[in-house]
C-alpha cells in the first residue's frame, strides 16, 4: 500500500499498486521494432443509432466530416425510456463536446448497459451482405462476418504473433449522485473474437467455418429470428454440441466494486489474458474488494493459459463527483503463438488518473486475448452487470485513442547481436530506435521497486556499468582505456552500445549516451565529481558543485575565476546534452542515471523532461528545482526518479536531513553503521563540514562510486520506499514567484539585461512546466530563455525572451484549425490564443477565491481577468501585427472590459520579431507587456496602490502560458495548437482560481 496526498484536498487515501506481473515461464525475446507511424483517430464523432432504441439517444450531432469517426450506442438490458445517451456541444469554448451516459430505473436483476464504441457496423454493411439490419439475427451476422475487423478505434496485425500499442485519453465526469454502491463498469477495452471458429470438446476439433456455414449454425433453432448460437455453445443444426468462439470478460477494465462483501467499495483497474486460440465461455471473475485475491486474482478455468490480475484500485473516496477528471491508457497488447496455447511476450499497462494525482501505474504482465491480431477496441459508458437498480450518470470529454503495429524483424531464430564487443555507434548509421511509450522502462522500475534480488541485480547492473564508464572514460582523474574496453564489452553482452555523442572536455561537464538497439531504450549518463582539484577537471566540478549547493560567486575558490560562468552551468549544460541525446537517438525511450554530482543532474532533467531516472547517493535537489525553475518536488510523480544509495552515505545523509530529495528511495543498510559514520553524523540533522575527519573517512568507505558497484550491488537488494517531506509539501502548495519594486522599463519589445536587472527571473515556463498539448522536449523548439517581473508606483510589468523555431503566419501560412474557420478574426468569434502567444491569468483577490470558489476559472472583471498577447494579431491592429486580445471568459461583458483596458492602455504589450531563419538557434520573439494597477482590484472598486498599503502583505493568483503553433501536422486536431505550457495546475486546473500560481509584491 502506498499513501498519497490528494492534491485538491485534506483527504487521505490508499492506493495499491502491482508492477510485478512476472512469469514463471521463461518468455521468448521480443524481436520488434516499432513502426514508427501512429495512426490516431479523431476525437470529432458524429453518432450512429442502430441497435438503440430512439428514445435512448437525445439531443446527437452529426457534423458529416467524412474525416470523423463514427461512435455507435449499444444498448442491452432492461432500460427504461428515461436512461438517455447525450451529445453535448460546447461551442466558442477549447473543450471538445461531451457525451453523457444516464442509465436510470433499470429492471432488478437485470444488467444494464448503454455505452460508445468506435467498432460496430452500419445498416448499409448488413444490407451489403444480404441481412435485415431490424432482425435479431443482424448482430449474430455482424459479428459472424467480422465486420469489427474495420473498426476505427483498434488495431489489426497479421497474427497474433505481433503485439499492438494503444493510447486512450479522455476525461471523465461521474455525477454529484454517482452512487458508492453501484457495480459499474465505466470504460473497458473489449477483445474482438474470430466468433466462425468452432471447436468440438469432445475430440478436440477446431475448424473455421465459412460465413455461410456459420450463419446456418447460428440460425438453425426454432423460434424467435432462430438464434442457436447462445453463451458460447450450438444448441441445434449440424454443429449441435460444438461451441464456438466469443468474447467473454474484458482484457483491461476500469470500474466500481460498489457493493460487496469482502470490504468497503473500491475503484479499480483489471488486467485479464488468454493465450488459447479458443476462448469458451470465461469463468473467471473475482472481487477486486477481496484483498486475498487481490493482484494475483483467481484460479481460472483455463489453467495457466488464463491469467487476472488486479493492476490498481484505490477507495470510493479517490474519484471526485462532479469533477472532471483526466485519463490516459498506454498499453502494449502481449503477443500470443499463432497456434495457440502459448505467451510469447508480457504486455504493458500504463494507468494515469488525474495526472498522476489519484494513480500512476506502471504495470508489466500477460495482457490480452488471443484473437488472431485484432487487438482489443475500447468502449466508453456505463455497463452494470450486477442487476442493481442504482442510476449511474457519467460523462466523457476530449476522447482520442491511437494505436499502431509492431513490425517483426526477421532474426532466423538467433537472437540479434547488437554490437561487437567495444563497438561504438556512429550518430549517422544509428538504426530507428523505439518511439513507442515509456512502457518501454517499465519493466525496469518493476525489478528495481518489488523484483528479488536478481532481477534487481539485472536491472540495475548495467546502469552501474554505464556509471561507471562516465569516470573511466572521460577526460579526468579516473580515465583508464583498459576497464572502459571492459566495460563496454560487458554492455555489448547485454545489447548496449556506447554512442559517439558525448560530452567530454578537459573541463565542465561529462556526459556519455548509450542505446539498446533492441528495444529502442537510451539512455544518458552524467560523471560525479572528479575530487582531484589539482587539475583542471576536477576545479571545474568543485566549482560547479558550489554553485549548484547554492554558493555565491564571491565564495567560490579563488581558481573558478578562469572558469567562464556559463562552462560551469552544468545544469544548462545538462539540459542542452539531453535535448541532443534525444535527436541523436531518434527520439529514443530515454532514462537518466549518475553517481552524485552526476546523479543530481539526471534528476533534475529526469524532473524537468518529466521521464525516469535512476540515480547513486543524490546532493539535494528540492531546492535547485524550486529556485531555479519553480518545480514543486512534492507534486512530481514518486516512481518517475529512484534514488539508491547507502544509509550511511554522508551525502545522502545531509540531503534527506535538508528534505532535499524527491521520487522513491532505495536504501541498502548496515547492523552496525561504521564508526566514523557514526561520528559524523553524531547529534547532527545535517552532516558536518567535510573537512571533519571522521565524515571524510566516512565519505570514503560509503560514498565513493567503488563502493556502490563492488560492494552494495553484489549485495542483498535495498528496501524501498517513497519519499515524503510533510512540511514541504505544505509549505510550498503552488509556484511562487517575488515581485519587486523597480525602475520604470521603456516598453518598445527590447527585452534588455540592463533595464529588467532590478526584476525578478522568471524561468522555464517550457519546456518545464505544464503541458496541455504536446510536450515540449526540445529546448530549440520552445522555450522560455529569458523571463522578469517587477513593478513601479503604477503598474506591473512582465517580460519574455522565446525561442521559437517555427513563427505561425511568417515562416508558415496562416492556416485555420478545423475547430474554427474564423480563429483568426479579432473580434469574439475568432480565437484569440490561436498562434504564438503568451497568455496570463490574474487574480487580485486571492484569498477569497480560494475560499468561495476554487474551482471557478476568472468572473472576467476588474479582480479576475485573463488577456493574451499574440505575435501575428491585435485588436487594435488586426491580423499581422502583434499585441493584446480579450482572453476568456469571452462573455459580452468581459469582452468590453478587456477591450476598453486595451483601448485605454490600461494594459499595453509589445511584441517584437527577431529576423533570424527559421530553426534557428535564436528564432523567436520578445514581449514586453505593462499592467496597470486599474486592472488588479484588491477590493471592490479598489485598484492597488503600492504607496498605501503594505506591499509586502500583497499576493496575486497568477498562471503564465506559453502558446505555439506550427504546422498542422504538429498540432491539435481541433485546436491547432503544437505546444501550450502553463507555470501551474494541470489539464484540468490550469485556469482555476484555486490552482495560481502565487505572485507576492516585495519593497
Amino acid at each position: 500500500m502506498v499513501l498519497t496526498r490528494c492534491s485538491r484536498c485534506t483527504m487521505h487515501f490508499l492506493v495499491a499498486l502491482n508492477l510485478c506481473g512476472v512469469l514463471a515461464t521463461p518468455l521468448r525475446e521480443e524481436v520488434h521494432t516499432v513502426d514508427p507511424e501512429w495512426r490516431t483517430v479523431s476525437p470529432r464523432w458524429k453518432v450512429n443509432s442502430q441497435y438503440v432504441n430512439t428514445s435512448i439517444v437525445n439531443a446527437l450531432v452529426s457534423f458529416g466530416d467524412k474525416n470523423e469517426q463514427t461512435v455507435a450506442p449499444i444498448q442491452t438490458g432492461k432500460l427504461a425510456n428515461n436512461s438517455k445517451m447525450k451529445w453535448l456541444p460546447r461551442d466558442n469554448s477549447k473543450y471538445a463536446s461531451e457525451m453523457e451516459f444516464s442509465v436510470t430505473d433499470v429492471s432488478a436483476g437485470q444488467k444494464a448497459r448503454l455505452e460508445g464504441t468506435t467498432c460496430f457496423a452500419t445498416a448499409d454493411d448488413l444490407r451489403a451482405h444480404g441481412v435485415d439490419p431490424t432482425s435479431e439475427v443482424a448482430r449474430m451476422y455482424e459479428t459472424l462476418a467480422q465486420i469489427p475487423e474495420n473498426c476505427s478505434g483498434a488495431a489489426k496485425a497479421p497474427s497474433a504473433e505481433i503485439p499492438t500499442e494503444a493510447i486512450i485519453e479522455y476525461d471523465l465526469w461521474l455525477a454529484p449522485d454517482f452512487p458508492s454502491n453501484a457495480q459499474a463498469i465505466i470504460g473497458q477495452f473489449h477483445g474482438r473474437p474470430d466468433s466462425r471458429i468452432v471447436f468440438h470438446p469432445l475430440t478436440n476439433e477446431t475448424r473455421r467455418l465459412s460465413l455461410r456455414e456459420a450463419y446456418d449454425a447460428c440460425t438453425a433453432a426454432p423460434g424467435r429470428d432462430n438464434i442457436s448460437c447462445i453463451e458460447g455453445n450450438i444448441t441445434a443444426g449440424p454443429y449441435a454440441g460444438w461451441q464456438y468462439k466469443q468474447g467473454g470478460y474484458p482484457p483491461l477494465s476500469f470500474g466500481l466494486a460498489g457493493s460487496s462483501r469482502h470490504g468497503p467499495p473500491v475503484w479499480y483497474v483489471v488486467g485479464r489474458s488468454d493465450d488459447r486460440m479458443f476462448i469458451p465461455r470465461a469463468n473467471c471473475g473475482f472481487d477486486p474488494a477481496n484483498s486475498n485475491t487481490w493482484i494475483n486474482g483467481t484460479t481460472c478455468p483455463g489453467g495457466s493459459h488464463e491469467h487476472v490480475a488486479g493492476i490498481w484500485r484505490g477507495n470510493d473516496t479517490v474519484m471526485p463527483r462532479a469533477q472532471w477528471v483526466s485519463f490516459k491508457w498506454t498499453i502494449r497488447w502481449s503477443a500470443y503463438a499463432q497456434e495457440g496455447g502459448a505467451l510469447l511476450s508480457n504486455g504493458s499497462v500504463g494507468v494515469v488518473i488525474d495526472g498522476g494525482r489519484i494513480a500512476n501505474v506502471s504495470w508489466v504482465g500477460p495482457i490480452g486475448r488471443h484473437d488472431d491480431g485484432r487487438a482489443p477496441y475500447f468502449k466508453l459508458g456505463v455497463y452494470d452487470p450486477s442487476g442493481s437498480t442504482a442510476p449511474t450518470t457519467v460523462r466523457f470529454r476530449n476522447f482520442a485513442q491511437s494505436f499502431r503495429v509492431l513490425t517483426p524483424q526477421a532474426t532466423n531464430g538467433t537472437r540479434r547481436n547488437t554490437a561487437p564487443a567495444g563497438a561504438i555507434s556512429s550518430i549517422s548509421t544509428l538504426p530507428t530506435a523505439n518511439t513507442a511509450l515509456r512502457a518501454s522502462w517499465m519493466a525496469t522500475v518493476s525489478q528495481l521497486l518489488h523484483g528479488d534480488t536478481p532481477s534487481f541485480h539485472a536491472a540495475l547492473t548495467p546502469l552501474m556499468w554505464m556509471v561507471t564508464l562516465t569516470y573511466v572514460d572521460t577526460r579526468g582523474s579516473y580515465n583508464n582505456a583498459s576497464t572502459a574496453s571492459q566495460y563496454t564489452a560487458m554492455l555489448a553482452n547485454r545489447g548496449w552500445t556506447p554512442m559517439a555523442l558525448r560530452e567530454d572536455p578537459d573541463a565542465g561537464l561529462h556526459a556519455l549516451l548509450f542505446l539498446h538497439n533492441a528495444t529502442g531504450r537510451g539512455v544518458v549518463a552524467f560523471r560525479g565529481t572528479d575530487l582531484d582539484v589539482s587539475r583542471k577537471s576536477g576545479q571545474a566540478d568543485a566549482c560547479a558543485d558550489a554553485l549548484l549547493a547554492g554558493a555565491e560567486v564571491e565564495q567560490l575558490p579563488a581558481f573558478c575565476s578562469k572558469f567562464a560562468a556559463s562552462m560551469l552551468d552544468y545544469v544548462a549544460d545538462a539540459m542542452a546534452f539531453a535535448d541532443k541525446a534525444s535527436t541523436a537517438c531518434n527520439k529514443c525511450d530515454l532514462l537518466f542515471t549518475g553517481h552524485s554530482l552526476g546523479a543530481q543532474l539526471a534528476v533534475v532533467v529526469g524532473a524537468l523532461r518529466k521521464t525516469q531516472s535512476v540515480v547513486v547517493s543524490s546532493p539535494p535537489v528540492a531546492d535547485l528545482l524550486w529556485a531555479r525553475f519553480n518545480v514543486n518536488v512534492s507534486q512530481l510523480v514518486p516512481n518517475r526518479t529512484i534514488i539508491l544509495a547507502n544509509a550511511d552515505d554522508p551525502v545522502y545523509f545531509e540531503a534527506h536531513g535538508r528534505e532535499g530529495l524527491l521520487g522513491t528511495q532505495c536504501l541498502w543498510t548496515r547492523a552496525t553503521p561504521l564508526a566514523s559514520c557514526a561520528a559524523c553524523f553524531a547529534g547532527r540533522v545535517v552532516v558536518a563540514p567535510s573537512t571533519h575527519p571522521a565524515c571524510m573517512e566516512c565519505f570514503e568507505h560509503t560514498h565513493v562510486f567503488g563502493n556502490y558497484l563492488h560492494t552494495s550491488l553484489p549485495g542483498a537488494r535495498p528496501a524501498c520506499k517513497r519519499v515524503q517531506y510533510t512540511t514541504r509539501s505544505v509549505s510550498i502548495p503552488q509556484p511562487t514567484l517575488v515581485a519587486r519594486r523597480g525602475r520604470t522599463p521603456t516598453l518598445d519589445g527590447h527585452v534588455d539585461t540592463e533595464e529588467w536587472k532590478d526584476a525578478t527571473a522568471i524561468r522555464h515556463v517550457a519546456p518545464a512546466a505544464m503541458a496541455e498539448f504536446s510536450p515540449v522536449t526540445n529546448s530549440s523548439d520552445l522555450a522560455v530563455t529569458r523571463g522578469w517581473v517587477k513593478y513601479d508606483n503604477h503598474a506591473l510589468y512582465f517580460a519574455f525572451d522565446i525561442v521559437d523555431d517555427v513563427a505561425y503566419g511568417i515562416d508558415t501560412p496562416a492556416w485555420i484549425p478545423a475547430g474554427n474557420p474564423r480563429a483568426n478574426m479579432v473580434n469574439r468569434s475568432g480565437w484569440s490564443w490561436f498562434g504564438d502567444e503568451i497568455e496570463l491569468i490574474m487574480d487580485a483577490q486571492p484569498a477569497i477565491s480560494r475560499a468561495t470558489s476554487p474551482d471557478a476559472s476568472a468572473i472576467g472583471n476588474a479582480s479576475q481577468w485573463q488577456i493574451v498577447v499574440n505575435t501575428i494579431k491585435s485588436t487594435y491592429g488586426g491580423f499581422g501585427r502583434g499585441g493584446l486580445l480579450p482572453g476568456e471568459p469571452n462573455t459580452t461583458s468581459a469582452y468590453a472590459l478587456y477591450d476598453r483596458w486595451i483601448a485605454d492602455e490600461v494594459m499595453k504589450a509589445v511584441v517584437l520579431r527577431r529576423n533570424t531563419s527559421t530553426g534557428s538557434a535564436n528564432h523567436g520573439y520578445s514581449i514586453e507587456w505593462r499592467i496597470g494597477f486599474d486592472a488588479l482590484h484588491t477590493a471592490k472598486d479598489t485598484p492597488f496602490n503600492p504607496n498605501t498599503r503594505a506591499v509586502k502583505d500583497t499576493l496575486f493568483g497568477l498562471n503564465i502560458a506559453i502558446g505555439d503553433v506550427d504546422i498542422p501536422a504538429v498540432g491539435d486536431a481541433r485546436f491547432g495548437i503544437h505546444h501550450e505550457n502553463w507555470i501551474a495546475g494541470d489539464k484540468r486546473s490550469r485556469t482555476t482560481m484555486g490552482q495560481l500560481a502565487q505572485l507576492w509584491l516585495a519593497d
